[in-house]
Formats: C-alpha cells, sequence, structure tokens
C-alpha cells in the first residue's frame, strides 16, 4: 500500500513537472532551452507550442540581456502579439498571450530582431523565458550568443542569393523545393516576402527602394538562414 502511494506521488509530482510549453525555429527544429548562434544581422523567428490540455497565458521574460547598440547603426527588439519592444533590462515585456491547448503560435508571430555592425566584436547575449503565467515552471527558454560553445551554428552557405549588391533582380538557389525570402528594412519593418521555387528563383527587386536590408530565407527541409542585401541603383 505504501509503494503505491508513493507511486502515485511521483506521477502527481512528475505531471506538474512536466513543461507544456516547446520552442521550435522557422525550420520546426527544437530549440527548447537549447542556444543558437547571434549573428550581427539577422531576424530569428520562434514558434511556441502548447502540448497541454487546456489553454494558458503566456508570460514573455528577458532573463539575460547584453547587446551593444549605442550606436544609432545599431537596432535590436523583439516583437510579439502585433507588438514591437526594445528591452534595455531584463524583466517581463508586453502584457503575454493566451495560447490554446494544443496549438502552435502562427507563423511570424514572435521574432528577434538584431543589427549590430559598429561593435561587431563585442559579445552580445539574448536570453527569452516564455512561462505560464500562473504556474511559472511551465517553461521554456532560448538563449541567443554570438560568443558561445556547444552552439548549433547556423551558417548561410555561400553564393546561394546573387548579385549583391543587386539592382533590378537577384537569383535564389532553390534547392528544388518550395521556400520564402523575407526581405526587412534597417528598422526592423517587413517589406516583403517572396515566394521561391525551382521555377520561380529570379525575384524582382525594381520596386524596392536603394538601401540595405535584411533577409531571411526559409526552404523546405533545410535550416533558414539570414543576411544582408545591398540594393544599388
Amino acid at each position: 500500500m505504501k509503494n503505491i502511494f508513493f507511486i502515485l506521488l511521483f506521477s502527481i509530482i512528475s505531471i506538474q513537472s512536466y513543461s507544456q510549453i516547446s520552442l521550435t525555429d522557422v525550420g520546426g527544429e527544437d530549440i527548447t532551452n537549447q542556444s543558437r548562434l547571434l549573428t550581427p544581422d539577422a531576424e530569428y523567428y520562434i514558434n511556441i507550442s502548447n502540448a497541454g490540455t487546456s489553454a494558458i497565458d503566456i508570460t514573455v521574460e528577458v532573463i539575460e540581456l547584453s547587446v551593444p547598440v549605442s550606436d544609432p547603426q545599431n537596432f535590436f527588439q523583439i516583437c510579439y502579439n502585433g507588438n514591437c519592444y526594445s528591452p534595455s533590462l531584463t524583466g517581463s515585456i508586453g502584457s503575454g498571450f493566451n495560447l490554446e491547448a494544443g496549438t502552435t503560435s502562427p507563423m511570424h508571430f514572435f521574432d528577434v530582431v538584431y543589427n549590430n555592425y559598429a561593435n561587431i566584436s563585442d559579445a552580445a547575449v539574448i536570453q527569452i523565458k516564455f512561462f505560464e503565467t500562473s504556474n511559472p515552471s511551465n517553461s521554456a527558454s532560448i538563449r541567443l550568443a554570438n560568443t558561445f560553445t556547444n552552439v548549433t551554428q547556423l551558417t548561410p552557405e555561400m553564393n546561394w542569393i546573387y548579385p549583391n549588391p543587386a539592382s533590378d533582380f537577384i537569383h535564389i538557389k532553390s534547392y528544388g523545393s518550395e521556400g520564402s525570402l523575407i526581405l526587412t528594412d534597417i528598422n526592423g519593418i517587413r517589406v516583403k516576402n517572396f515566394k521561391v521555387s525551382e521555377t520561380n528563383n529570379t525575384l524582382a527587386m525594381s520596386d524596392i527602394a536603394e538601401g540595405i536590408y535584411f533577409y531571411t530565407y526559409v526552404c523546405e527541409n533545410r535550416k533558414p538562414v539570414s543576411g544582408k542585401l545591398v540594393i544599388v541603383r
């Protein structure tokens, strides 16, 4: 009888300590409680999932922050739930959001934009925690850093987008599958979302104003890559 009691008690504790919140990147890779490379010109999209059986309110908290953004050409912000924030201190940001049971946040619901060209050699760390407002033990986090060990590096392949600088068009390596090229300006505002395929891999830039842009290329069965695209006329 005593053994049965302890088994039941252990089961209850296990259920309570199980985190129902998980995180994936735009390629569907599990990034829950992991680290990823923080490049100086990237936009990171994070999908939040609720594996529980009931809807939960989620609070977003910055638990570690060290980003050199004192120079005017540097930029950092976190966007979700239709709002963007440029936190300078750790702590909760925004008003949180509700996530239904068994669902994942919409694509591009949560993203981190980080541009740092003036102080590219400075150490930078951004760690974000997502937790159930009424039960903080139900949580997941992601750490982005440019100095690290044991971190999966998401490195773009060489010459997959050309020419760069570009004028009226660019070519994209499609890898024979569907993909998307998301273009944002230096303020983190999305300019355009191009569809890319094996038969549609030449993209017109004629309606894009001259300037510096940042891209994220998402392609099926491949990790997303990010970088800078310059348009000159």
